[in-house]
C-alpha cells in the first residue's frame, strides 16, 4: 500500500466520480443542500464556506501529478502510525522515519493469542448468564 502505490488515470477518475456522486447526494438533500449554501453565500471567504468534500469546479481540476505529489508529501512530512496486523514479518519502513513521525521500530514482543473463558451477566432487564469467549494477547 505504502511502496506500490496504484495511483493511475483510472482510480482517479473513479474517486473523481465518487465525490461527483456525494455531490449529487447532497443536492437531493434539500435541507443539507440549502445549509451549505447558506454558509457559501453568507461568508464566502471564511472556514465556514469550506466544504471538505471541495467542490465540483475543483474536483475537476485534480490530476493525477497533483495526487502523486500530495501521496509523497505525507509519506515525507506527515506524522504516521503504522500498525501490521496479521503478516508479521521484518519490513524495511527506514522510508517512514522523515517527518514528524517517531522512528518506526520492530517490536521487540509479538503478541501471543490466548483463549479464556468467562461468564457475562446481561445489564438489562433479563438475569441470563451469557457464556463469552474471549480472545486476549
Amino acid at each position: 500500500m505504502f511502496y506500490e502505490v496504484l495511483i493511475n488515470e483510472e482510480t482517479v477518475n473513479e474517486a473523481k466520480d465518487g465525490l461527483r456522486l456525494h455531490h449529487a447526494r447532497i443536492k437531493e438533500s434539500s435541507a443539507h443542500y440549502a445549509q451549505q449554501q447558506a454558509f457559501l453565500n453568507a461568508a464566502p471567504d471564511s472556514l465556514f464556506s469550506v466544504n471538505s468534500f471541495g467542490t465540483l469546479e475543483a474536483i475537476e481540476t485534480v490530476t493525477v501529478d497533483m495526487v502523486k505529489s500530495f501521496h509523497q508529501t505525507l509519506v515525507e512530512e506527515a506524522f504516521k502510525s503504522i500498525y501490521i496486523v496479521g503478516d508479521l514479518r521484518n519490513i524495511d519502513a527506514s522510508r517512514f522515519n522523515r517527518g514528524f513521525s517517531n522512528k518506526i521500530e520492530t517490536p521487540l514482543i509479538y503478541p501471543e493469542i490466548t483463549e479464556r473463558m468467562m461468564t457475562q451477566r446481561s445489564c438489562g432487564w433479563s438475569n441470563r448468564n451469557r457464556l463469552i469467549v474471549c480472545y486476549r494477547h
